[in-house]
């Protein structure tokens, strides 16, 4: 029953895809906007890119080839939610990250950044070089390494300062482990989009507002009420916007 019921999504993911893509197959439609863009054919890229979105394709660069045609397009606060999906799905993808700080750095607004300490962007980078799955991966191979280790340290094969380093490198690769995956299925982070939006002081349009936030902004949801979100901005502003400015990354 359960094969059957598989087999049953697998045709259906098809057939939909098939409709929604025509003819041709995701590859094909990739290497057409991908040739497009190269062309200088934005648009058509970007219907290409969006076709294969919409036919539920996803993969950090779908998203980061589409946040650049964005980008050409003049089409900024969608560049920077696509460069965000990117990096959501490959935080070790500097292209992408690369190009969204850009965007940031010229964004026209007096919210600025309050950095976090080195240490936290220390280990956000080192948590981006691999994904959940692989830190898991090594922490495991890692941990049965340590059986011979601790073997050859009763058998006088191997130092004191060996096992400690070894019990380290557990440590350090179980913690990068749960971190990144902890990171990714908490992550609440989201985007001012598609206009610009007030940050309120209270779930309520009649309460005080005091910024301003462009389109493009990002935000890290804290709460929500109703179909409103209590969020803090880059520079620690805590407040309430409502859910129909915001999208989630």
């Amino acid at each position: 029953m359960k094969r059957e019921t598989i087999l049953i999504f697998f045709l259906l993911t098809t057939l939909t895809s098939g409709v929604l893509l025509g003819e041709k197959s995701p590859e094909l439609i990739w290497k057409e906007s991908v040739r497009q863009y190269r062309k200088g054919h934005f648009l058509k890229a970007i219907k290409g890119f969006e076709s294969l979105l919409a036919a539920g394709q996803q993969s950090a660069d779908l998203y980061y080839n589409l946040g650049n045609a964005y980008v050409k397009t003049q089409a900024i606060p969608k560049a920077i939610l696509m460069y965000e999906k990117a990096l959501k799905l490959d935080p070790s993808m500097d292209d992408a990250r690369h190009n969204l700080q850009q965007l940031r750095d010229e964004m026209d607004t007096d919210i600025i950044e309050i950095r976090p300490f080195f240490l936290t962007r220390w280990w956000r980078n080192w948590l981006s070089i691999l994904s959940p799955n692989i830190w898991s991966i090594l922490a495991a191979i890692s941990f049965l390494g340590l059986g011979w280790t601790f073997k050859r340290y009763l058998t006088n094969a191997s130092s004191i300062e060996a096992l400690l380093s070894h019990v380290f490198v557990v440590l350090l690769l179980m913690a990068s482990a749960y971190s990144s995956y902890s990171w990714r299925t908490n992550y609440n982070g989201a985007l001012v989009y598609p206009e610009a939006s007030a940050l309120y002081q209270g779930p309520d349009i009649r309460s005080a507002s005091e910024t301003e936030m462009p389109p493009g902004i990002q935000l890290h949801i804290l709460d929500s009420i109703g179909d409103w979100y209590k969020v803090t901005l880059p520079d620690k502003q805590i407040g309430w916007v409502p859910d129909t400015a915001v999208v989630k990354i």
